[in-house]
């Protein structure tokens, strides 16, 4: 058993309600010593997408050991599984609903496992009092059985592969003249009001990391150009940039994206491609 375990804890349950705070107090019921890491409850509600993406690009700075439990789950009290896995040294807990498939697909296949987990298993000692509690019911206590030692194969039996990731929003368009674009969706807007993509130039277009200001992105009828940071253009400018998880995002300096460019929000659409196309 780890003297210590770090528990980390992804949902759409927002801060206003007790919820987060009951999932903390099944936790240190069943394991006081654990440490829990509250990555975030401001996902928006029911999106599995938003989820998969921020998990997939935070649980890398967390210890090997650390155990991820996410509750994002519009199926809650149907017949949608729980998988558990191991995946890159670390352990993961969420509902089958492709909420962990980003992670599970950017693992070798020899670094990831997973389960299904059986939660009517009398040695899992699950009480499932509430239907459309899930998190206080099953995900905080399996997270807190792993962290305490357990092994994933205790809890199911072999899942060959998880629910798949929800479509990305990224697309590669080519028009006749072989000019390239990338088309990416917005998929969240953050609290500083920056519009976030999911797409990576490290996987679709590497170029764009050694010479960005060859690129130039266009969204809500305007073109912008690309940059390195924000004190690259001038205050209150619009602009496109690379973000801290490496994928492209609309920003503005000193302001917010979403409200210097009139209808910029989730589900626009982004063009990135080279500035003399």
């Amino acid at each position: 058993m780890v003297s210590c375990p770090v528990i980390t804890l992804l949902t759409d349950f927002g801060l206003e309600d007790p919820y987060v705070g009951v999932l903390h107090g099944v936790l240190l019921q069943r394991l006081p010593t654990a440490r829990v890491v509250d990555l975030t409850h401001g996902v928006p509600p029911g999106d599995v997408r938003v989820a998969g993406f921020y998990w997939a690009r935070s649980v890398e700075w967390f210890p090997h050991g650390t155990v991820h439990v996410a509750v994002v789950d519009p199926g809650v009290g149907t017949a949608r599984g729980v998988v558990a896995a191991e995946i890159g040294g670390h352990r993961f807990i969420a509902p089958d609903n492709g909420l962990i498939g980003e992670v599970w697909a950017g693992a070798s296949l020899g670094e990831r496992r997973a389960v299904l987990v059986d939660v009517f298993a009398p040695a899992l000692g699950l009480s499932l009092r509430s239907r459309t509690f899930h998190g206080r019911d099953v995900f905080a206590p399996l997270g807190a059985w792993l962290a305490s030692g357990a092994s994933i194969s205790e809890l199911g039996a072999p899942l060959a592969e998880p629910q798949p990731a929800p479509p990305s929003g990224v697309t590669r368009e080519e028009d006749p003249a072989g000019s390239i674009k990338f088309l990416a969706e917005i998929i969240r807007v953050d609290r500083f009001g920056n519009a976030i993509t999911a797409l990576s130039p490290q996987r679709w277009c590497p170029k764009v990391l050694e010479h960005p200001e060859r690129f130039v992105v266009e969204v809500s009828g305007r073109r912008l150009p690309l940059v390195r940071t924000y004190a690259d253009v001038t205050p209150g400018a619009a602009c496109g940039l690379i973000s801290s998880f490496d994928t492209l995002e609309i920003a503005a300096r000193d302001a917010r994206a979403v409200d210097v460019l009139p209808g910029l929000g989730v589900g626009s659409v982004v063009r990135l491609f080279l500035a003399n196309s």
